[in-house]
């Protein structure tokens, strides 16, 4: 990009900013372009240079909010909130970690009836650090784990003698979501994909059962996948997005194994929508 270019690209950018800035009471615009707003400013401006796009769309939402509720500008948790969305946003470097920290932040937190109790910085830094295998592990996760859960459970509850109980099928299907560790699941669906004894795989592969080599290669993949899958547990329960608890039942007699914690359930409902 030439000097030219990048002067006037500065210079859009600069306007944009100044726009959101007209939206203010002008008692405030002396007050906070001194204070708060420079900082904001300046992560404005690395933003767009990092992406032009990603910050004008950033801008836009920004401006759309505050038209719709102009006593924002008098909140001094909306301004920080706009100050280190936007200061972790620039130092992130990875587009789909990117992502999802909008996500967090207009999804979430522009969204939530308490916005001082919402877990803003705490989800952003996790949404930094985390991995992009961890990342995609947490999509997979969502998309194939959890309805898989929900599936098993609902079929337990169904399965279970109704006479004397007290509560509902719902009220159980609740408790057994919660008692059930998320592991075991994850340990059924790969023993389901790879072991060379599941139904389905035998149904795709007449030559399991018969063909020992063709079982070997299956075992040696389930493997495979069962250490991936403890690599990223590993680096989740790190987070805080798992937890650890025990458990019957586990895979190779391992009776170790953890589940979604309320924050990991909370950070994957913004990880699922970053598709």
């Amino acid at each position: 990009m030439g000097k030219v270019t990048k002067a006037l690209a500065k210079n859009v950018v600069i306007t944009a900013v100044d726009e959101m800035l007209s939206l203010m009471p002008p008692s405030e615009i002396k007050v906070t372009m001194k204070a708060i707003w420079f900082p904001i400013k300046i992560s404005y401006l690395t933003l767009c240079d990092i992406d032009p796009r990603e910050g004008d769309e950033f801008k836009n939402k920004v401006v759309a909010i505050v038209k719709d509720d102009p006593s924002l500008w008098d909140s001094i948790e909306f301004k920080q909130s706009l100050l280190s969305t936007l200061q972790i946003l620039t130092e992130t470097r990875e587009n789909k970690k990117r992502k999802v920290i909008n996500i967090i932040y207009f999804g979430g937190y522009i969204q939530s009836e308490n916005r001082k109790s919402f877990e803003l910085e705490r989800l952003n830094r996790t949404a930094q650090a985390i991995s992009l295998p961890a990342l995609e592990h947490l999509k997979f996760i969502s998309e194939e784990i959890l309805p898989m859960k929900e599936r098993l459970m609902r079929e337990k509850v169904a399965s279970m003698n109704k006479e004397n109980r007290e509560n509902d099928d719902e009220w159980w299907f609740q408790l057994n979501m919660k008692q059930e560790a998320d592991s075991l699941v994850i340990g059924q669906w790969i023993a389901q994909e790879y072991n060379p004894n599941s139904p389905k795989l035998k149904a795709k592969d007449p030559r399991l059962g018969n063909n020992k080599e063709a079982s070997k290669k299956y075992f040696e993949e389930e493997a495979r996948v069962s250490e991936h899958f403890s690599e990223m547990a590993s680096e989740l329960s790190s987070l805080g997005i798992f937890r650890q608890r025990d458990v019957f039942g586990g895979i190779a007699g391992n009776n170790l194994g953890y589940s979604l914690t309320k924050f990991g359930h909370s950070f994957i409902k913004y990880v699922a929508q970053s598709n």
